[in-house]
C-alpha cells in the first residue's frame, strides 16, 4: 500500500508546485483566517473539519456534491435546533431520540464523512451551552456556525482548486475505490461506535460540561475512524503527541508576537511542512497527518474558544490525549470481548 502511495507521490512531486500539498496549506490557512475574522460561537471547529476536503484522495466536490452538503447541513441544523428547543427540558425523552439519532448517524451510508462530522457535533454541542446563554440561544448560534461554515468551506475548497487544480494520474496509479462495507458491517460498526460515544454524551448533556467539550467532540471524530485499535491506536497516540508538542511550541511562538499576520505566516508554514510529509507516501504522513489536526483543533480553540481563557494549551493537549486514549482502550475491551465470544463459540 505505502509503495504505490510512493509511486503516485513521485507522480505528483513532478508537478512543480506540488499541488496537493499547496492546497492541503493554503485551504485550512484560509478557511482559519475566515473564522478569526468571524469569531462565532465554536468557530474553531471549522478549519478541522475542513481538512477532510483537502487531504489525500479527496477530490474537489461536484457542484451538484457541493450545494447537497450546504442543504444537508443545513437541514440537519435547523432539524437540531428544533429538537433541542422543544425536547431537551425533557431529558427522558430528549436522551433516547438522541441515542436513536446518533445510531442512525452512525450507521447510514447515505452521508460524506465530513457531512457526518457537521451533524454530529453540532448535535451534540447544541444542548452543552455556555453559562451566559440558555440552552436554545446556544443551539441557535452553534446551527447558525455549522451552516455558515459549510458555505465558506465549499467556496474555499472550489477556490483553491481553482488555483491548484489536480493533474492526471497514469491509469495504473489511479486508486481503486473502495467498495462500500455491506449493511451486516455497517451495523456492527455502528453499533461499536455507538457503545463507545454514547455513555460519554449522557455524562455531558446531563451535566452540561461545556469545559471539557473539545473531549466529547474529539471521541466521536476517532471513534468514526476505521482501525482505532492495534497499530491504528499507536499512530494517534503517537500521532497526537507529536501534534501536541508542535502545538505548545506553535502557541508559545504566538505569545511572543501577538500578531494576525505573523500568526497566519506561521501557521501557513507549519501546514507546508506538515503538508509535505502528509502527502509523501511514507508510513510517517499517516502519523503527522493525525499531529496536524490535533494542532489544528487546539490552536482554534486556544485562539478561538470560548470557554476558560486560563486554560493552558498544554492542558487541551492533555484533554485530546485522554480522548484518544479512552477511545482506543474502549474499543480495545470490544475487541478482546468479540474474540472471547468467537473462541468460547
Amino acid at each position: 500500500m505505502f509503495a504505490k502511495k510512493r509511486e503516485i507521490s513521485e507522480v505528483l512531486l513532478k508537478d512543480r508546485f506540488n499541488r496537493p500539498v499547496l492546497r492541503y496549506a493554503f485551504g485550512v490557512t484560509i478557511i482559519m483566517a475566515l473564522s478569526i475574522l468571524w469569531g462565532g460561537q465554536l468557530a474553531y471547529l471549522i478549519p478541522f473539519l475542513s481538512l477532510n476536503f483537502f487531504a489525500p484522495g479527496t477530490k474537489r466536490p461536484t457542484l451538484k456534491g457541493s450545494i447537497g452538503f450546504i442543504l444537508m447541513v443545513t437541514g440537519s441544523m435547523y432539524a437540531g435546533f428544533l429538537f433541542v428547543k422543544y425536547f431537551y427540558e425533557d431529558l427522558m425523552v430528549y436522551i433516547p431520540m438522541l441515542a436513536v439519532f446518533l445510531f442512525l448517524i452512525f450507521y447510514t451510508d447515505k452521508f460524506s464523512f465530513v457531512t457526518k462530522l457537521f451533524i454530529l457535533i453540532a448535535l451534540l454541542a447544541m444542548p452543552v451551552s455556555l453559562d451566559t446563554m440558555t440552552t436554545v440561544q446556544w443551539a441557535y448560534a452553534i446551527g447558525t456556525v455549522m451552516v455558515y461554515g459549510s458555505i465558506i468551506t465549499i467556496l474555499v475548497v472550489w477556490i483553491v482548486y481553482a488555483l491548484f487544480p489536480d493533474i492526471e494520474l497514469p491509469d495504473e496509479l489511479t486508486p481503486a475505490k473502495k467498495p462500500k462495507p455491506d449493511p451486516k458491517t455497517r451495523l456492527t460498526a455502528a453499533l461499536e461506535t455507538f457503545i463507545v460515544t454514547f455513555p460519554v454524551v449522557i455524562l455531558f448533556v446531563t451535566f452540561k460540561i461545556e469545559s471539557g467539550l473539545l473531549v466529547l467532540i474529539y471521541i466521536v471524530v476517532f471513534s468514526m475512524m476505521p482501525g482505532v485499535v492495534h497499530k491504528a491506536g499507536a499512530v494517534k497516540i503517537i500521532g497526537n503527541l507529536t501534534g501536541g508538542i508542535v502545538t505548545i511550541i506553535f502557541y508559545q511562538l504566538i505569545v511572543i508576537v501577538p500578531n494576525l499576520l505573523f500568526f497566519l505566516l506561521l501557521f501557513l508554514g507549519t501546514a507546508l511542512s506538515f503538508g509535505n510529509y502528509v502527502f509523501s507516501g511514507k508510513p510517517i504522513g499517516a502519523f503527522l497527518k493525525t499531529g496536524f489536526s490535533a494542532l489544528v483543533m487546539i490552536i482554534g480553540e486556544s485562539v478561538l474558544g470560548t470557554g476558560n481563557a486560563g486554560s493552558s494549551v498544554t492542558e487541551r493537549v492533555l484533554l485530546i490525549m485522554t480522548a484518544v486514549l479512552y477511545v482506543i482502550v474502549a474499543y480495545s475491551v470490544l475487541e478482546a470481548m468479540k474474540n472471547k465470544k468467537i473462541t468460547n463459540s
